[in-house]
């Protein structure tokens, strides 16, 4: 029994670790736009407000990118179309 208990904890430990149990994921279902933060930045909005800031890797973004979501709900690790590239996402923060 003490050993069923050390390796689910070690399992749990790990899933923790990898940032799979905690990672921050948003519906883009609402999103009526977005705004440019950096090249690898940008803010996304529902109506007025300020909804979430999503990071990404393998592309740079502009002022004048064209941005379209491959899925309705998105969490790191899934990727965006930035003009016509790929690209992950890195960091999903909720405001």
């Amino acid at each position: 029994m003490v050993r069923l208990a050390r390796i689910l904890l070690l399992g749990v430990a790990l899933l923790a670790s990898s940032g799979t149990l905690w990672a921050t994921c948003v519906d883009v279902i609402g999103v009526s736009g977005w705004k440019y933060l950096d090249s690898r930045t940008i803010v996304l909005y529902v109506g007025s407000r300020a909804y979430a800031v999503i990071q990404v890797a393998g592309c740079i973004v502009l002022s004048t990118s064209q941005i379209r979501f491959t899925k309705t709900f998105i969490c790191p690790g899934d990727s965006i179309i930035v003009d016509n590239m790929d690209c992950l996402i890195t960091r999903i923060t909720r405001l």
